[in-house]
């Protein structure tokens, strides 16, 4: 078996541990989200972070929170970043960037009832670095999005960027940038 395919594998067996860790709310609207090594977006904390993961590589305070920052953290993940809300001190989401993963290889793993994504960037939002996302059918972003899970594939063509667990989808469902600059309905 040659090296890439043991590699690709070995991400595939990742994200089935990730998918299937899942836990349940009580709340018979609510879904079951995705857990990644014990930490569920919502639900876990800073110091279930730091059990789970250790003491991170690097710490960046954003607008969404505190990032934690874990370059390597095993042979078939490059870097896992994990954002904890500093509202409420729990976890926000954590992103997981395989090496080298295919779509092919997440929609085998996790399904074909991934909904097809596509994001533009709110530049009126931009702080200079970066723009939160809306869903624009002619963006240059898109993602899977297996939204009943808390699972958001961002997706290059056939590769897969990163894989992302979350309560909430990636970006909003309109421009925040085309809101401001509308007129009031009235009705």
């Amino acid at each position: 078996m040659t090296q890439a395919l043991s590699v690709c594998l070995l991400v595939i067996f990742t994200c089935s541990e990730m998918a299937t860790q899942s836990q349940s709310v009580s709340d018979r609207n609510a879904v079951s989200l995705a857990s990644y090594r014990n930490l569920t977006p919502g639900r876990s904390r800073k110091a279930d972070v730091q059990a789970a993961l250790g003491k991170p590589n690097n710490v960046i305070q954003t607008s969404a929170g505190t990032e934690y920052v874990y370059l390597d953290p095993d042979s078939a993940t490059s870097r896992l970043e994990v954002t904890v809300d500093s509202r409420n001190g729990r976890v926000r989401s954590i992103a997981v960037y395989p090496h080298g993963d295919s779509v092919t290889h997440v929609i085998k793993r996790f399904g074909r009832t991934y909904k097809r994504v596509q994001y533009a960037f709110d530049e009126c939002l931009s702080d200079g670095e970066s723009a939160p996302l809306f869903q624009s059918p002619g963006g240059p972003v898109a993602y899977l999005e297996y939204q009943d899970r808390g699972v958001f594939v961002a997706v290059d063509g056939d590769q897969v960027v990163y894989i992302q667990f979350s309560a909430e989808p990636p970006g909003a469902p309109i421009s925040q940038c085309q809101k401001k600059t509308q007129p009031p309905r009235h009705e």
